[in-house]
């Protein structure tokens, strides 16, 4: 896999290859500083499967993201920026941003949201969750993901949705809820099956849109 990391601090740029070198499948990892760099790159580039990105410098803007989608539409984008506001958030993910973490996050959540884009999946940390529902100058429609008609869920599967949406993993969830990995990955597909979602980012919108997750407002 091929990965370029597009940030204008050395020291995140070494950081984050440290932890992609404990990721299988990565063996081409490419540093650029600024989006002059990133477009030279890209313009000769073959392939390309992942960016992590911090699009709100001087460096680069969200611009950035649109073009690199619309140089390489399967590539998986991860931004990994300062907290924003909601709007700016919500309009990074329209341009193409698949995963969302802020700089704070820890090592365990930057792995975590790294290996779950690789996969296709969608990662957003908690705090990018609260600023969405806690931030009032854009409606939480601009990112609902669900249709209008109603959906059937278990006690059982709301719990799990919360818990989900919580950021817990399969073996989390399990332990809590006194259940095997094999049972909790079951419910896992039903919800989604019943959600028509493919990923675990349409379980999170779902779970804003239905108010299930607690943000202490």
């Amino acid at each position: 896999m091929r990965v370029i990391i597009a940030d204008s601090q050395y020291l995140v740029r070494e950081g984050l290859k440290s932890l992609l070198k404990y990721i299988n499948g990565i063996t081409d990892v490419e540093e650029v500083q600024n989006n002059i760099e990133l477009h030279s790159v890209l313009s000769v580039s073959k392939s390309l499967d992942l960016v992590i990105i911090d699009f709100d410098n001087h460096a680069f803007n969200a611009r950035d993201i649109q073009y690199i989608k619309s140089s390489f539409n399967q590539a998986k984008i991860i931004a990994i920026t300062p907290n924003l506001n909601k709007h700016t958030i919500l309009q990074a993910i329209k341009n193409g941003v698949d995963s969302y973490l802020l700089k704070e996050c820890d090592k365990k959540e930057v792995m975590d949201a790294i290996k779950a884009t690789i996969k296709g999946e969608q990662f957003y940390c908690g705090k990018i969750v609260e600023t969405v529902l806690n931030d009032e100058d854009v409606s939480i429609k601009d990112i609902a993901l669900m249709s209008c008609e109603p959906v059937l869920l278990s006690e059982r599967e709301i719990e799990v949705v919360k818990l989900i949406a919580s950021g817990l993993t399969n073996q989390e969830m399990a332990e809590q809820l006194y259940l095997s990995g094999h049972t909790v990955n079951t419910h896992r597909k039903n919800i989604m099956k019943k959600l028509e979602v493919r990923n675990t980012a349409g379980i999170i919108m779902y779970a804003i849109k239905e108010k299930l997750i607690e943000t202490g407002v």
